[in-house]
């Protein structure tokens, strides 16, 4: 068993938690096939695999009388009824609803439990503050040479080992392993790992570290040795910046994923995540919380209608507002009033028929039968239920890495499975406490500090929770490539033939389309995300407003993808869009003389460029100087200045040219945008949280697209990646996003709007 152990330690980085987990599935295949391939006797993996398989006992409980599987049958407390379970009968155990044997009452025990199993692998909490920095259990006992002779890996792994060497004398907390990590590193791009004393290696351990995953990089300790934690941590009582990345490769490619692979693997190094963050964003995609979800086909019917399971929906004929507005008016209603629900309504109803249109070519992910009140609430219990487990069981394989979790974990799983759901439709007060006591759970969250890259999609889910709750049928798409929408929210509008039957219901039906169709449900502001879809799903008042918008958008490619980069000063890209620019200023002035929107928020005070053609291009030239400053502060940065060395006056001028002329169409657009947006086919969610001195504060914000819009803010500096030639010379500079755009609140006419 030593061999076999001292061989799982050896491949412990085919896996993601470091180490094989034989009740997993994969990890067997994952170990037989490697066993296979290094040619073990078939004969003998399959007697492993079967030793693997057959190692759950299924016992009932001699107190409760509940059946349940456990690794090991204890008889004292367990009755055994059958050893050596086959998975069938496992599943079929897990699958009749009898409980899993009781985890411990208390989740200090479960906290105690997970230090023993951590400390069992050798790791142990080398944090001052005791929030867990694990030093880890190096499964390589002597180093070898690099394992790849590929020409592409070496020549990547040579120039990254380079670059660490240079970066060493920035470090002053190494002591005298600083000369011992630089000996070491050397002798091993050398190949002269026989020269390698312990003291070396581990030296170059307690200070290096891979990124784990499948993309390259190489950390170092930067503060003290086993901590590779990014941002501030505590150190001898103050917060200090920790961990430091040697600049990324150029190139992405397998080359140098191959390399860093083979550092873990040669070396013994620790492989530690690219944030701090114990979950990630897969972890509780709402839409891929369990696999024994239903996905629904939508069945289209000769009536134009559609169902989802047993919801039939159907495009209702699009009242006249002004027609709505008279008939409303009859009724005791003041024009101004009016005019506001006929609007409403009209709106409502579109973006209803719009949704049902849809969600026709959509796949959606049934979490139950929202059809009926007690199946909304089932639905709300079971997607907490879902996330709650999904988190448990992310955050406790993360001890690793992250060390034990914290009473404060245990607690938040407890918060999100002991929401007790309302009976829908609920509204006002009680809808009010209902999302007060969801958003508890971002707050918790955050108070935590370490599950920030998973709060977005447990906000998504929280969305979902209030819209059932609020009698709607609420989906999630089952592709989360979806235009914008996360969530799907729809109710069935009522039967009418003419718009006095509207006017007569006119309160009942401006519920059923208070929310209809897609929403885009964000974590505070949200990242920035690319423009073109809000293009897409959103309505103007004028029908050219949309491909005006599109052809500024279009600088991007124009830009960017011209070949070579950058064009020059005369390349005809400039000509195009000057002449795209000019139609956009027109179309600008004349929306802003049509609506007479308040001074622009989003940029400079309008007062400072009037409602004319003059003024509108002195807007855009004070963008364009904006572009030109974002542009040369990237040119002087440390990370990218050697990347522009190459460039003479006239190609550092090309390339300043290229990006102010992309920052100004970009706000020009969301200008134009803003200035005639109709309404959004998409509700958009914030949920947002800001820190007062009372603590941590939780605040919904909604723009539903109809009275509160969805408008567009435009970066131009979002992030940029710096790409160079073979010889190190400039090829590209390009955005990290293509046109990205901030959302925010608007009312018609480009007028910001603040919430209470």
């Amino acid at each position: 068993m030593n061999s076999f152990d001292k061989l799982l330690a050896e491949i412990s980085w085919l896996y993601e938690k470091g180490y094989p987990d034989f009740s997993i599935k994969e990890d067997r295949e994952a170990l037989y096939d490697y066993l296979l391939s290094i040619g073990f006797p078939h004969s003998d993996v399959i007697e492993l695999s079967e030793r693997f398989i057959n190692e759950d006992d299924i016992v009932k409980n001699k107190d409760s009388g509940n059946t349940y599987v456990v690794k090991k049958h204890n008889p004292d407390t367990q009755d055994l009824v059958q050893k050596d379970a086959s998975e069938d009968d496992i599943k079929k155990v897990k699958d009749g609803g009898e409980e899993e044997e009781p985890e411990s009452k208390s989740a200090q025990a479960r906290i105690d439990a997970m230090k023993k199993d951590l400390e069992k692998k050798g790791l142990v909490d080398v944090s001052d503050d005791g929030s867990g920095v694990m030093v880890p259990n190096f499964p390589v006992e002597k180093a070898k040479n690099p394992s790849s002779d590929d020409p592409k890996v070496v020549d990547r792994r040579n120039e990254r080992l380079d670059a660490l060497l240079d970066s060493l004398d920035k470090h002053d907390n190494m002591g005298d392993d600083k000369e011992l990590v630089k000996s070491g590193i050397t002798k091993y791009k050398e190949g002269r790992v026989e020269e390698m004393s312990q003291e070396e290696l581990e030296a170059v351990r307690r200070w290096v570290a891979v990124k784990k995953g499948k993309t390259a990089a190489l950390y170092i300790a930067d503060v003290k040795p086993n901590d590779w934690r990014k941002g501030k941590v505590s150190h001898k009582g103050r917060s200090v910046e920790n961990r430091y990345s040697i600049p990324k490769s150029d190139d992405s490619s397998k080359y140098s994923f191959e390399y860093t692979k083979g550092l873990a693997e040669d070396l013994g190094l620790r492989q530690q995540p690219g944030t701090n963050s114990r979950t990630s964003s897969k972890d509780v995609d709402p839409a891929s919380l369990t696999d024994d979800r239903d996905k629904v086909e939508v069945q289209k019917n000769e009536d134009g209608s559609v169902t989802f399971g047993s919801i039939t929906y159907r495009e209702r004929e699009v009242p006249d507002r002004d027609e709505l507005s008279k008939a409303l008016q009859k009724r005791g209603m003041s024009k101004e009033e009016a005019d506001k629900k006929a609007r409403v309504v009209a709106v409502g109803i579109e973006r209803h028929n719009r949704a049902v249109r849809e969600m026709q070519d959509m796949e959606i992910v049934k979490i139950g039968d929202v059809s009926t009140s007690e199946g909304k609430k089932q639905a709300m219990n079971k997607v907490l239920d879902l996330v709650g487990n999904k988190l448990q069981e992310k955050l406790e394989a993360s001890g690793e890495l992250n060390g034990p979790l914290s009473e404060g974990h245990y607690e938040l799983i407890d918060m999100i499975k002991g929401v007790k759901s309302p009976t829908p439709p609920i509204s006002g007060e009680d809808l009010k406490k209902y999302e007060e006591e969801l958003g508890q759970i971002l707050v918790k969250m955050e108070e935590i500090g370490d599950m920030q890259t998973s709060r977005a999609e447990v906000a998504e889910a929280l969305t979902y929770c209030v819209r059932l709750s609020q009698g709607f049928e609420a989906y999630f798409p089952s592709d989360q490539t979806a235009k914008v929408s996360d969530v799907y929210a729809l109710k069935k509008i009522q039967d009418y033939d003419n718009v006095e039957e509207v006017a007569d219901s006119i309160q009942k039906i401006l519920v059923e389309v208070e929310v209809t169709g897609g929403e885009s449900v964000k974590f505070n502001s949200g990242a920035k995300s690319a423009s073109a879809d809000k293009v897409d799903l959103t309505e103007y008042g004028d029908p050219a407003t949309k491909q005006i918008i599109k052809d500024a958008f279009e600088s991007y490619d124009l830009l960017y993808n011209a070949k070579p980069f950058p064009p020059k000063s005369n390349d005809s890209v400039y000509d195009d869009l000057k002449k795209s620019n000019d139609t956009l200023i027109d179309h600008l002035v004349a929306m802003r003389e049509k609506h007479n929107p308040e001074p622009i928020k989003y940029g400079r005070p309008a007062k400072e460029y009037p409602m004319t053609k003059e003024g509108m291009n002195d807007l855009y030239d004070a963008y364009y100087q904006r572009g030109v400053e974002i542009s040369e502060k990237i040119m002087k940065n440390k990370k990218f200045a050697k990347k522009f060395q190459s460039l003479d006056d006239e190609g550092r001028q090309a390339v300043v040219k290229a990006m102010a002329t992309h920052c100004a169409m970009g706000n020009m657009a969301s200008h134009m945008n803003n200035a005639d947006a109709e309404y959004n086919n998409f509700n958009n969610v914030s949920h947002a949280l800001s820190k007062t001195k009372k603590g941590i504060k939780y605040k919904k914000k909604e723009m539903d697209g109809v009275e509160v819009l969805s408008g567009m803010n435009f970066s131009c500096d979002q992030g940029f990646t710096v790409s160079t030639n073979k010889d190190d010379s400039f090829r590209a500079i390009k955005p990290e996003n293509k046109n990205p755009t901030a959302i925010v609140p608007i009312t018609r006419g480009g007028k910001a709007h603040t919430f209470k």
